[in-house]
Parts: structure tokens; sequence; C-alpha cells
């Protein structure tokens, strides 16, 4: 038993290892293929538009996309980065206020987005090796590879779950149409 928890301590720290900020980019301008990456989802959440709603007319714009690293795991290797988008007060009025919408998304190396998941504030959002924080709250750790992990996602800000990008994921199970006779 001893020897078991020695090695996955070993092979935790190896993995931290592979995580980091600071890795090699291929793109010289991330924020160019996070925005490349938005807009080629066609996800009405994730895209800058203009909108109708009773006679009154919003935007919904993008306010900020900020790179904040990549994280990598054998082969593969994503961007991580966080976009704040907001919702305008309808035009010409003050309410309903604005709102904001954040994201925290994962780009893989053919620039598609390969992940996506709500965040509170990503614009206080940093990834230091492989932990998201705001301020000194950990928010999130891409670190790990459990099961419930691989399967599930990373828990980013006790609420949401980012989808696990890495080939190594595990599928959940579908629900058995078999009756028990």
């Amino acid at each position: 038993m001893r020897w078991l928890l020695l090695f996955l301590t070993a092979i935790c720290s190896i993995s931290a290892q592979e995580w980091s900020a600071g890795n090699y980019q291929t793109n010289p301008n991330p924020v160019e293929s996070i925005i490349a990456a938005l807009k080629a989802s066609n996800d009405d959440a994730l895209t800058p538009h203009l909108s109708e709603q009773d006679g009154k007319k919003f935007s919904y714009h993008l306010a900020s996309a900020r790179y904040l690293g990549s994280i990598s795991r054998k082969e593969e290797s994503f961007q991580v980065a966080a976009v704040l988008f907001i919702r305008s007060s309808p035009e010409g009025q003050e309410h309903p206020p604005a709102r904001s919408h954040g994201f925290l998304i994962l780009i893989n190396t053919k620039g598609e987005l390969a992940s996506i998941c709500g965040v509170y504030f990503p614009d206080q959002v940093e990834l230091i090796d492989s932990q998201l924080k705001r301020g000194s709250e950990i928010i999130g750790d891409l670190s790990s590879a459990d099961i419930p992990t691989r399967s599930r996602g990373f828990l980013i800000d006790g609420g949401d779950f980012l989808p696990y990008p890495f080939a190594d994921r595990i599928a959940e199970k579908a629900e058995s149409t078999d009756q028990a006779k």
C-alpha cells in the first residue's frame, strides 16, 4: 500500500509539471485564435451579435478575451482563456441594466473550441501552474486526471464543470434500456 501511495504521489507531481502557463505557443497571438474559435463555434452565447426583442434593440458583445496559458498532457495541448460578454441594456435605455456572462474556454491545437464552462468574474481569473485562481482563492485545478474528473470534468468556481478535454476522457455510461425480467 505504501508503494502505491508513493507511486501515485510521483505520478501526480510529474503530471503537475506538465501543466504550465508558460508552455511554448505555436501561435504568438493567442487572443486572435481565441476570437476565431468563438466565431467558429456558432454558439449564440459565444458569438457577438445584435438582437431585437419586443421592439427593443440589444447588443451582445465581447468585452474581453484573456489568454491565461496552456495545459498539456502527453501529446495534447490546449490554450486556456477567459472571456467576458456583455448583453446591453435596450438601445437608448438604462433598464434593465446590462448583464455580463463569463466563460472559461479551452482551444485545441486546430484552433477549435474544445471545452467550455461558465465562470464568475473572468477578468479576475488567472492560471498559475495548474490552478485557476481569483485573487488568493483557488476556483479550479486542471491537473486532476482521476476517474470522476475524467468523466464529469473539472469543477470550476464551485458550480460548473469544464468538460475534460483529453483523449483519456471516460465517456458517461449510457443508461441501459434493458429492463430486469
